[in-house]
């Protein structure tokens, strides 16, 4: 019996591990907050920007995407493997633009940047540098990823209660109506 058991456990580690996010896979937190990424060399020597930010939400989320530090990254961004979309061109005269944040840098029209309004769903982003600066093609880029949950569109009250105002006046007029009465033929 503890044979079984013994053996039991790598297939169940194993069946765990298969459910949780890949490697380098990270919940990205919907609180609208920024959070600063940088990119990496991989085992190929390749720059990228570790896994994947994942989330579920029964809302629609905006997605924003902007370069932070020193202005000329533009950024793929993707969902499970799809394209979403790239930040847009910068401002290539900007000589001594900088942005310490990435709220500085979404603010600036020096720095590129994208908003996506997603559905609501399971997500799993990436992101991809499409172009660097010419003085930094061998340094990492900086960006600034944020998820901020949208509310709902909610009809204002005054809407609402006109619609229920017609409603109950339909009712109180159908329930009022006289009823009508079948004539014989010829009588008028």
């Amino acid at each position: 019996m503890k044979l079984s058991a013994l053996l039991m456990f790598p297939l169940v580690a194993t069946a765990l591990l298969l459910q949780t996010p890949g490697a380098g896979a990270a919940m990205l937190p919907l609180n609208g907050e920024w959070i600063e990424l940088t990119e990496e060399k991989n085992s190929e020597g390749q720059w990228v920007f570790g896994g994947e930010w994942t989330w579920k939400s029964d809302v629609p989320v905006k997605l924003c995407l902007t370069d932070i530090l020193v202005p000329g990254d533009i950024f793929e961004v993707y969902n499970k493997g799809l394209r979403l979309g790239q930040t847009g061109s910068f401002d290539e005269n900007a000589s001594g633009a900088y942005a310490d944040t990435p709220a500085q840098g979404y603010l600036d029209e020096a720095f590129s940047h994208a908003c996506w309004l997603l559905a609501p769903g399971e997500y799993a982003i990436s992101i991809r540098t499409l172009q660097k600066p010419s003085l930094f093609r061998n340094d990492p880029a900086y960006a600034g990823l944020r998820a901020e949950p949208q509310a709902q569109p909610v009809p204002e009250g005054g809407v609402g209660m006109v619609l229920f105002g017609a409603a109950v006046s339909g009712l109180i007029g159908w329930r009022t109506r006289k009823p009508s009465i079948p004539r014989a033929a010829g009588v008028r």
